[in-house]
């Protein structure tokens, strides 16, 4: 749906006076399509090479396209096959930054090409789907009656509040601590916000490159180390400076070194949580880019808050 057949083609022995005419005779039969690249094929069709036309400019009139090809120094151009699934033609244009892609066969003929115009609204698609499916939303029901929308955020947020009451639970378990050591409540947001935003971060990098085809569930070991590298620069540079926060705060010493600890290993919990869950719900079917924010937060908060207080409980009574 995305490939357009007409297409403007030269061969090596052509001139550049000889695509003159070829661009005059196209622009006349299709007015409405955009020219941005001259392709060079063989006899058979066969794709050997393409031209800027910003390129022609600078060669006289009887140079041929062999010359051009010769003197520009030309990669054989990147191409796809009409069965190539549109996540990898996504990625393509956006890891290289193209304007037009070829289609070819499988014997590599060239049978039409795909520029960005035509892709673009496919980009649009996957960067709207995550930003709603982060967010818990549904585009589809979003687009439908407000019953259908109203019905699908209803249901996010049902599972949402049971979420919440789940990591309450676990705060509830040390009210002793906390009615003891009352410091422990004004820093509980601190560890719960940490994790859950390097979470989304891991999340939202993870779940885009799922939707583009970049991972999947067999390189979630490369993944992982990653963000387990990641969080070890990154978990490192915050508990020290949360911990530094804390002392100057509170004047505690043993309190800060248990949020800088607390809050390390939260980030590494959520680093971890939000590369698999992603991964892990793709694998059973379900759409990751709805459904992942949810679990991850769940899991951030409450893995969050038992660690804390554990320690707190251990290390301040």
């Amino acid at each position: 749906a995305y490939m357009e057949r007409e297409f403007l083609a030269a061969h090596p022995e052509d001139s550049v006076s000889d695509v003159k005419k070829l661009i005059q005779n196209f622009r006349q039969n299709e007015p409405a399509t955009l020219i941005i690249k001259l392709f060079i094929t063989d006899a058979e069709g066969i794709l050997i090479g393409s031209v800027h036309f910003s390129d022609l400019l600078l060669f006289d009139d009887d140079t041929t396209m062999a010359s051009i090809l010769e003197d520009t120094k030309h990669r054989h151009p990147l191409t796809i096959r009409p069965v190539s699934p549109i996540a990898e033609v996504v990625r393509l244009f956006e890891e290289y930054d193209l304007n037009i892609v070829a289609v070819v066969n499988k014997s590599g003929k060239l049978i039409g090409r795909i520029v960005y115009d035509d892709i673009y609204d496919m980009i649009r698609q996957i960067d709207t789907g995550q930003a709603y499916g982060l967010a818990g939303v549904d585009d589809e029901a979003e687009e439908g009656t407000i019953r259908q929308a109203a019905v699908q955020r209803l249901n996010w947020l049902l599972f949402n509040l049971v979420a919440i009451l789940a990591a309450s639970a676990v705060i509830d378990q040390f009210s002793e601590t906390i009615a003891s050591y009352v410091a422990l409540a004004a820093l509980l947001p601190v560890i719960a916000a940490l994790g859950g935003n390097a979470g989304m971060q891991a999340l939202t990098v993870t779940v885009r490159k799922l939707a583009l085809g970049e991972m999947e569930f067999s390189s979630a070991a490369g993944a992982l180390k990653r963000e387990s590298l990641i969080v070890l620069f990154n978990g490192t540079a915050i508990a020290a400076i949360a911990s530094l926060t804390v002392y100057i705060w509170f004047d505690d010493p043993g309190l800060s070194t248990i949020v800088a600890a607390a809050i390390f290993l939260n980030l590494l919990v959520a680093g971890i949580s939000g590369t698999i869950i992603p991964l892990g719900l793709q694998k059973i079917g379900i759409d990751p880019a709805i459904a992942s924010s949810i679990f991850l937060t769940t899991t951030t908060d409450i893995v969050g808050f038992f660690i804390f207080l554990m320690l707190a409980d251990i290390f301040l009574l």
